[in-house]
């Protein structure tokens, strides 16, 4: 969720290339479950140099429960995205 935070986008990094690299290790996984990853939700707030807000300048790790589709798409349509 924070864009500053380098260990879970270098942990998102290696998985997604040990994945797409070793599909046949993952063979089970990715046969039985639909995956989807997210790199990055905040891009909007990372572009005008907010790590943890989002471009209206709201913590979005404090949205998660109630989302509103105008001042928190990023998570409101993730979470929609999720329950597909």
């Amino acid at each position: 969720m924070h864009a500053a935070e380098t260990y879970g986008s270098l942990a998102m990094r290696n998985l997604i290339i040990e994945l797409v690299t070793q599909p046949e290790k993952y063979k089970y996984v990715l046969g039985n479950y639909i995956l989807k990853l997210v790199p990055m939700i905040n891009v909007d707030g990372v572009v005008i140099g907010n790590s943890r807000n989002s471009l209206v300048g709201v913590d979005l790790n404090r949205r998660w429960k109630e989302p509103n589709s105008i001042m928190h798409p990023e998570i409101y349509f993730l979470k929609l995205s999720m329950m597909e």
